[in-house]
């Protein structure tokens, strides 16, 4: 058997629960990211429904900071 790169044996996506872990945030916050649409995003589905889930992009978002090395990325608004 072969072994794949590491970078392979992995997912590019992950749900909400998964995210928050990785990156130290809370599930609200992750949820607000999404709502305003800081993260990519996606549902899955079959024919006959729509998953209630989300499963956040990691791969586009590892691509756009690769695209966009010179942009701040502010997850945070300052509060007035």
């Amino acid at each position: 058997m072969t072994h794949l790169p590491i970078e392979n044996q992995y997912s590019p996506f992950v749900t909400v629960d998964r995210f928050s872990e990785l990156t130290g945030l809370t599930k609200g916050q992750v949820s607000r990211l999404i709502r305003e649409r800081y993260l990519p995003v996606f549902k899955l589905s079959n024919s006959k429904q729509i998953s209630k889930a989300y499963y956040i992009n990691l791969l586009q978002i590892k691509t756009e900071l690769e695209q966009n090395t010179s942009n701040v990325i502010n997850l945070y608004k300052k509060e007035n």
